[in-house]
């Protein structure tokens, strides 16, 4: 089953705030690997940078909920299955 997953990358209100909040996430996003059964067919980010979409293939529920999950700290995230 396809989804398609929006994302928002959440800001804080100092420059400090935002400038460790992106360092920490590119570095887990760095170090991230997809779980098994699942496939990221595309990863698009929009043109400011703070948010995007990423349609993954899984057969299990639980496997996106497991994905989308290690990133919350950083992102706001809605998941809807795709039609395709």
């Amino acid at each position: 089953m396809k989804y398609m997953i929006e994302y928002k990358v959440r800001h804080g209100q100092h420059y400090e705030q935002n400038f460790g909040a992106a360092e920490a996430l590119l570095t887990a996003f760095g170090k991230w690997q997809p779980e098994d059964g699942l496939t990221i067919q595309a990863f698009v980010s929009n043109l400011m940078g703070d948010g995007g979409y990423v349609l993954v293939e899984a057969n299990d529920p639980k496997v996106i909920v497991s994905f989308v999950s290690k990133f919350s700290y950083w992102n706001d995230a809605e998941v809807s299955r795709s039609l395709m």
